[in-house]
């Protein structure tokens, strides 16, 4: 893959990136349960659906953009909240390599 192709990909990531610190600094509590962290992606899913559901010329790029990667942003957090990392995990497996999971 050259810069090119991969361009997009750092762009989105950094937005979902801005987005997870945004998420924290307004919410610093952690997810508690997979559960709240499920009704929280949830939500942002269903705000993605609801403008997929939009009449075509009324769906706005913008704001589809926006769910998109509050979805993302919200399964990292989750991720980070919960310990479902690759080192969390092999910290709890009491192993040593990332390249096995």
């Amino acid at each position: 893959m050259s810069n090119k192709d991969i361009t997009p990909i750092l762009h989105a990531l950094a937005e979902v990136r801005e987005e997870v610190i945004r998420a924290r600094e307004l919410h610093p509590q952690p997810f508690h349960s997979l559960h709240e962290a499920y009704g929280v992606i949830q939500e942002e899913f269903i705000e993605f659906q609801q403008q997929v559901f939009h009449r075509k010329e009324k769906r706005c790029a913008r704001n589809i953009s926006d769910e998109l990667t509050q979805i993302a942003a919200m399964a990292i957090r989750a991720k980070l909240d919960l310990g479902y990392t690759p080192q969390a995990i092999l910290a709890r497996q009491g192993t040593q390599s990332v390249s096995s999971l």
